[in-house]
């Protein structure tokens, strides 16, 4: 399911291949730059889109990417270390940080698609409702309703007209009594 207004990439290859693009993007920008600049905050965008067109766990593998993408761009670009190990926390800390984004965004998502459908149950369920309100007008000895017009309804004829219901005929446990007293 997907949200209104967002796009509705159903194929995982499309979203995929956007996602693909976007972390290509990023990486072409921060791996062309001097390494006094850096596009850290720019990786979560394939992460998040991801994330958001298809599910969690696949914006979770596309954190491994980008933070993998990132850990390649300062190895490679002559970014200075003071060592192999603070570079190593460094890629692992955006792995973290692109991870929760992933997970956040994912379960933003599964809450909206949630809520969206418990709406749509809501609305299908107030329309099965129709509520009579007041007081109808019923015949004492026939038990005729009268409708807004002033025509005199059999009461299965009113409940088809006003509302969704039907009646079914049966005979109640004290006139059924009452019918094999009165025939014997």
């Amino acid at each position: 399911m997907y949200l209104d207004g967002w796009p509705q990439l159903k194929s995982p290859l499309r979203s995929w291949g956007v996602g693909a693009l976007l972390l290509a993007m990023v990486t072409f920008l921060d791996a062309s730059t001097v390494w006094e600049v850096k596009f850290t905050a720019f990786y979560i965008a394939p992460v998040a889109w991801i994330a958001w067109t298809r599910r969690m766990r696949e914006g979770m593998a596309m954190a491994l990417f980008a933070a993998f993408a990132w850990y390649m761009v300062d190895l490679l670009g002559g970014t200075p270390s003071g060592s192999e190990l603070l570079r190593a926390w460094n890629g692992v800390n955006r792995l973290i940080s692109y991870g929760v984004i992933a997970w956040a965004i994912g379960a933003f998502r599964r809450i909206l698609l949630a809520q969206r459908a418990t709406i749509t149950e809501l609305n299908a369920a107030m329309e099965e409702v129709r509520e009579l309100r007041g007081i109808l007008p019923v015949c004492a000895w026939c038990r005729k309703i009268r409708a807004e017009d002033g025509q005199w309804q059999t009461m299965e004829t009113f409940l088809s007209a006003n509302t969704r219901a039907s009646a079914s005929h049966g005979i109640c446990p004290d006139c059924a009594v009452k019918m094999t007293d009165s025939e014997g």
